[in-house]
């Protein structure tokens, strides 16, 4: 799939919690099938013009999925677009501000970042498209994936997320994913970018600070359109017990994420 000209959303990914119920690993760099969980994640957001990692920038450079397919991305007709191929979106790194200051803060470190790159020249953005049909929206997107880094299978989460989001009316503001458990998951999630920034400078005014709020808090007043997930496509990795139900591999031994 290469569909230039079509509109475009952009992603937000977090990647910047402590992982304090792993042992403080980071779980960006955990391993599936011999590839970061980050990686995973931006493989299922390639057709993504703008791409937003809240989170320090990995140390190694993004690698490929075996046979340039670009691994558990979704929309498997993108088969062709593997990386390498001029296609892949461009990847900005941001720090959250305070570092480890929650999911909220990070969110609104990633939607400032998304703002700068709404300045920048046209030129400058990679074409990256959605599958044609699939999202009304303006070429710089009115609507934002929001995404944790330690999703295990990110293309069906995706894939669940597109056809909400297409079919969302202009009273919508938000796209949640539910698992099958029946609770939110508000990182599984679509939000218009508007709405969004605007809860963002409501619960900052409200509070002084984002730090350690909630992603209920912030969201919760959004008009929202919850989305069935499957257990393959809300399976995270907080725990241990995750990691070896998912097969993710954890280090023998691994430092304490910090920031420089």
């Amino acid at each position: 799939m290469n569909a230039r000209g079509e509109p475009h959303l952009a992603a937000v990914v977090l990647a910047g919690g402590r992982g304090s119920r792993l042992g403080g690993v980071d779980k960006a760099a955990l391993t599936l099938d011999g590839r970061r969980l980050l990686d995973r994640v931006l493989d299922a957001v390639e057709p993504v013009a703008t791409v937003v990692v809240v989170g320090p920038e990995p140390a190694a450079p993004r690698r490929g999925a075996p046979g340039g397919t670009g691994g558990d991305a979704g929309y498997a007709g993108d088969a062709d677009a593997g990386p390498g191929t001029g296609t892949e979106p461009i990847v900005r790194y941001v720090r959250d501000d305070p570092p480890f200051g929650g999911p909220a803060a990070a969110t609104a470190a990633g939607l400032a970042a998304l703002e700068s790159a709404d300045h920048e020249p046209a030129g400058e953005l990679r074409a990256g498209a959605l599958p044609p049909g699939t999202v009304s929206t303006s070429a710089r997107g009115s609507w934002v994936l929001l995404l944790s880094c330690d999703l295990v299978h990110p293309g069906a989460a995706v894939d669940a997320l597109v056809p909400a989001l297409a079919a969302a009316g202009p009273e919508t503001e938000a796209v949640v994913g539910v698992d099958p458990g029946g609770r939110r998951q508000p990182l599984i999630a679509g939000y218009r970018r508007d709405a969004l920034t605007a809860a963002v400078v409501a619960l900052t005014a409200a509070r002084g600070e984002l730090a350690s709020a909630s992603m209920r808090t912030l969201t919760g007043g959004l008009a929202t359109v919850e989305v069935p997930l499957t257990s393959t496509a809300s399976a995270d990795v907080d725990t241990v017990e995750d990691a070896h139900r998912a097969g993710v591999r954890l280090p023998d031994h691994e430092p304490r994420r910090t920031y420089e």
